[in-house]
């Protein structure tokens, strides 16, 4: 019946050891989805990036650009907006800040341009990239899981997936172990009246005997939620409830 949060920016830990995995950037949840789900159809650019940079893959198709926000000016729009090869100003990525909506029944992405990047996925799921190597040029092995689980090794997970949906979808009064609604934290710089959003308006349930994976770049706020979570920080708003 126990429950366990990992925070890491090892994609390999999580596709090994988690049912499920919310991304994070910029302080907030971009894409939550079932562990295999997200590796096999990413829908959010900064998920992508993440999962070719563990496969040391360069696709300038899926290239961020620049370096992390500064969390204490935040754009206009997706956060992710000024580094994005997706952003469109027809999409409105720089104008209106995308809400965490639903793509299938347990799949979730904050891009305004989601399906564009799941088709661009898809795309070059068929259609391998060429890797220069010592060897000369090759075609990349394009897929994102290296050790994809056997049916028997992936039934314990299928059935705790099972079990989540029936969670979410209320069909059960049991209550989840873990329950974040709302989380923010944010911290006021030293000797100034700037704020940075370290975490903002997070929402998750963690159900008995489910693994979920939180992972994102340095400085995403990844560390800051776990810390709230343990109450070694208190956030500034939201609620945390553990039974």
């Amino acid at each position: 019946g126990s429950a366990l949060l990992l925070v890491t920016r090892d994609f390999g830990i999580v596709a090994n050891y988690t049912d499920r995995v919310y991304v994070f950037h910029a302080g907030e949840i971009v894409e939550e989805a079932p562990t295999t789900e997200l590796f096999k159809r990413p829908a959010h650019p900064s998920s992508v990036a993440l999962l070719l940079a563990q496969r040391r893959i360069r696709d300038e198709a899926f290239r961020l650009r620049g370096f992390p926000i500064d969390g204490r000016q935040l754009p206009n729009g997706c956060f992710l907006n000024s580094r994005c090869p997706f952003a469109a100003e027809s999409a409105n990525c720089f104008s209106e800040h995308p809400e965490l909506r639903a793509l299938y029944r347990s799949h979730r992405s904050r891009c305004h341009r989601a399906e564009a990047v799941l088709s661009a996925v898809e795309k070059r799921l068929r259609k391998p990239p060429v890797v220069r190597s010592g060897a000369g040029d090759v075609a990349a092995d394009f897929s994102l899981v290296e050790n994809v689980p056997t049916k028997s090794e992936n039934a314990p997970r299928e059935r705790r997936s099972r079990a989540r949906e029936v969670e979410v979808s209320g069909d059960t009064a049991e209550a989840p172990l873990l329950d974040v609604r709302n989380l923010s934290k944010r911290f006021r710089v030293h000797g100034s009246d700037k704020v940075v959003h370290a975490c903002e308006d997070v929402s998750f349930t963690l159900v008995r005997g489910e693994t979920l994976g939180l992972i994102g770049e340095s400085g995403s706020g990844k560390t800051t939620l776990g810390r709230c979570v343990l109450r070694l920080v208190e956030p500034t708003s939201g609620q945390i409830v553990f039974d």
